[in-house]
């Protein structure tokens, strides 16, 4: 397997909403990118923006998935130190979602 770390498959029959923060780089990236390959709907937490839209693009590029499955909520950075920035992410979150339960975070 080359050392590759894979995270868990989740459940391949039952799709769930998942919020992935630091889902622009690093391990965020790839949970999100094989959250999304299994199936799942997943809302991108990112401090920037632009970074969090990069990372979508570059996922989508790579993978043969929908759209819809990454979820960048709009104009909602996300930086956990900052309280203010959750709770408007978590309205936006909302929002994009139609209001659908997030079911997993990581």
């Amino acid at each position: 397997d080359g050392g590759v770390l894979k995270p868990p498959a989740v459940s391949p029959t039952a799709p769930v909403v998942a919020l992935v923060t630091g889902a622009s780089s690093g391990i965020g990236r790839e949970v999100a990118a094989e959250l999304a390959r299994q199936g799942h709907t997943v809302v991108m937490g990112c401090r920037s923006a632009a970074r969090c839209s990069a990372a979508r693009v570059e996922i989508l590029a790579r993978l043969d998935v929908p759209g819809s499955r990454l979820v960048i909520p709009p104009d909602a950075a996300l930086d956990l130190a900052r309280l203010s920035t959750a709770a408007r992410f978590a309205s936006a979150t909302g929002e994009a979602t139609g209001g659908a339960a997030i079911e997993l975070l990581v």
